[in-house]
């Protein structure tokens, strides 16, 4: 099981009659690092065991933060 806790939050102000908006985006909050993937594959070929069989393949993404800005008029 994989569970992701993300965060966005923006702040808008007036600038000279246009409007600018900051934001930021935080994904993977708590920078969790479950397993995503493992080797399920027995043999690599016939008859051939695969040595890296049940080994981990991947992980889930860690914490990234995106800041930007947006200009509105």
């Amino acid at each position: 099981m994989q569970s992701n806790f993300d965060l966005h939050g923006d702040w808008g102000f007036r600038l000279g009659g246009r409007r600018l908006v900051v934001l930021a985006d935080v994904f993977n909050l708590f920078n969790q690092s479950r397993v995503t993937a493992y080797d399920f594959e027995t043999e690599i070929g016939f008859g051939l065991e695969n040595p890296n069989f049940g080994r981990i393949l991947a992980y889930q993404n860690p914490r990234t933060l995106r800041l930007g800005a947006r200009f509105e008029f």
